[in-house]
Formats: C-alpha cells, structure tokens, sequence
C-alpha cells in the first residue's frame, strides 16, 4: 500500500514539475516574441525562483523589457529592485523613475511607493504635498495601506490641514480590510476621542483585532495598557503581562518599559530584578525615558546591577536631555550635592594651607630668635 502512495506521489510531483516546466517555456517564446505580459510573468518567476533556479539578474532582464513596453507591474517590480539594490545597485533616483511611469498607469503599489519617497526625500526633494497626493490616489483604489497614511497624514497634519474626523474615516477603511495598523489607529481614535466618540469597548475591540494578528506590537502594547488599567474590560494585571511580553518580544520600547516596572514590582508576574534591569537596557537603548530614568536608578541604587554612579548619571542626563523631569531633578540633587562635597574640600584645603603657612611662619620665627641667640652667646663669650 505504501509502495502504491509512493508511486502516486511521485507521478503527481512529475507531473506538477513538467506543467510547470511546459509553462516556462511556453513563457519564454512568448516573452522573445516581445509579448510584455510574458516577459514581466518570466520576470517573476526568476525572481521567486518559481520552477526555477533563482536569478535576480534574469528577473530584472525580463522586467526591463517589459517596462519599457509599458506594463505598469514590471515597472512597479523594477522601482523595488532599483530602491532594495536587488540584481542591480541601489538608487534610488531610478525607483522614482520607475515608480512614477507605473503610477502614471494607476498601479496603486506604486503611487504608495511613490508617497513613501515624497515623505522621506528618497530620490526626491521632501514634499509632503505631494506625498498625500500619491497616498491618496492608492488610497481611492482600495490599497488598505495607503488608506492608512491618508489618515496619518490628516491626523498629524502632515502635508494636509490636521483633521481627526477625515483621519478616522480613512482608518476605518483600511481597519475593515484587516490592516493591524490601521486597527490600532482605529482603537487610539475611539480611546482618545478624536474624530470619533470615546468609547472603550470600541478601543478594545480594535486593538484586539490587531493584536490577536501577532504582527502589530503597537497594538499589543494598548490592549495590555486596558488590561493593567481596567480601560474597557475588567483589570487584569497577568493579561496584561501577556500582551506587554508580546510586544516587548518585537521590541516595543513602551512595552518593555512597562513588563520591566512589572518585574520590579512583582505586579502580574513573578519578580525578577535581572529581567526588569535587561527589560530596561533594551528600551534605553531605543531611548526610551522612562527606562533610562529608571535604569538610572538601579545602577544608582545597585539594584539588578553593580553600583556604578557614573552610569546612573550618564543616563539621567540622557533621559533629561528629553524633557524628563524627575531625571532632571535627580540631576540637580546630584550636582547640588558634589558642588556642596567641592566646596567642603575647597575649604578643607584652604584652612590646611593656610594652617601650613603659618606653621612655616612660626618655625622661621623661631629659627631666627634661635640665630640671634647663638650670635649673643657668641658675644659674650668673647
């Protein structure tokens, strides 16, 4: 029975693999033909590595035939290859070269790209402008994406007049496809009141949407945030933790601020110093406030670490130079203090100097009442 799988198996894959081979060269006639749609599918395939030896080199070949006979998708796939340095070096100038002739023929991947380079000044001057106009052309086709930095953009008023309620309406579009992203913005808005009514229920339910799709750290931070706070469900401070682990995994500064203060303290989770201490170094390092400040601490303290003054201080002045306050303090308490120690020592040496010069003093005093004594009895022994 087995020996009969086998042998199915292997003329089922046979067949699979001649298909696909047939399909190939199939491709290949049309695409030397000039058949632009061929080209930019044979394209494809060496750039998978689809049936076939993976050749970013051939891709780009096949793709640059058929973006010169105008098929939008190769022109698309070789801005990428242009802007990633994929099969050919980076540049970016030629991506936007690309990208616009695809977005000219409404490929809306590429009006996204081409928003991405307006934003950024990648192979462009920075025009934000023009960064919603390409955003938004993507965004009229359906791309949940762009959708995403439309509302963005009117959220933020970056390039747009600000306006929370436009901003919502574009979240919404790109939330009901699936975007996490959008989801989440979605969940802030109904959190914060902005554009839409504040409503915690809603915030959860969008930011459990997102979060439960694994990709979207943001997200999972927010609903572990409702979670500790009790913000729209019941508290629960190991759910909490649950979701912090998650996005502090992806590397979400705020969420491994937050799972460390949950260590520290043993709120939700068993509590260990050493994790709440590498939790911290971690959103230092993204340089994070809080967990310098707090880091600061712990090397000020000895806490999880050895004690070390100097490197509390360094990142104290790291968390002030952003604004943090209670590092600031800290900061002043310090310097107020070793500008107190100084002053003691200034002192200290002041009065053994001058003490010294007056020992000095005294002791040519006396050695000259000394001289004057040995010339007198001198004299009088004469």
């Amino acid at each position: 029975m087995k020996a009969i799988i086998f042998f199915i198996t292997m003329c089922f894959c046979t067949t699979i693999v001649s298909a696909q081979s047939a399909r190939i060269n199939a491709l290949r006639v049309a695409a030397n033909q000039g058949n632009a749609k061929a080209q930019d599918n044979l394209g494809v395939i060496y750039y998978y590595g689809s049936g076939i030896t993976k050749d970013n080199t051939q891709a780009i070949y096949w793709w640059s035939l058929a973006a010169e006979l105008g098929n939008a998708d190769s022109q698309f796939s070789l801005g990428n290859c242009y802007f990633n340095g994929e099969g050919v070096e980076k540049d970016y100038i030629q991506a936007v070269y690309w990208w616009q002739k695809a977005a000219q023929l409404e490929n809306p991947f590429a009006q996204f790209n081409l928003g991405l380079c307006y934003s950024n000044g990648n192979g462009v001057d920075q025009d934000l402008e023009l960064a919603v106009f390409w955003y938004r052309r993507a965004a009229l086709q359906g791309l949940a994406k762009a959708q995403n930095s439309v509302g963005n953009c009117y959220y933020n008023g970056t390039g747009i007049e600000q306006n929370y309620k436009s901003a919502a309406q574009w979240y919404l579009m790109a939330a009901t496809q699936g975007l996490p992203s959008a989801q989440n913005n979605m969940g802030m808005c109904h959190n914060n009141g902005d554009g839409v009514d504040k409503d915690y229920l809603l915030a959860v339910f969008w930011f459990r949407l997102a979060a439960e799709q694994g990709n979207d750290a943001n997200a999972q931070y927010n609903l572990g945030l409702c979670y500790y706070n009790g913000i729209g469900l019941d508290r629960n401070r190991n759910l909490a933790v649950y979701w912090w682990r998650k996005a502090a995994e992806q590397g979400n500064a705020n969420a491994q601020y937050h799972l460390g203060l949950c260590f520290y303290n043993g709120d939700g989770i068993d509590k260990n110093l050493a994790q709440a201490v590498f939790l911290w170094e971690k959103a230092a390092e993204q340089e994070d406030a809080n967990a310098q400040y707090q880091l600061g601490l712990c090397y000020y303290s000895g806490e999880g670490v050895v004690k070390d003054l100097t490197q509390a201080v360094y990142l104290w002045e790291k968390a002030a130079q952003q604004g943090y306050a209670s590092a600031q303090h800290r900061l002043d308490t310090h310097y107020n203090s070793s500008k107190g120690i100084v002053e003691v020592i200034i002192a200290i040496v002041l009065i053994l100097s001058i003490t010294i010069t007056f020992l000095i003093y005294l002791f040519k005093i006396n050695q000259t009442k000394l001289h004057i004594l040995t010339i007198l009895n001198r004299s009088n022994k004469k």
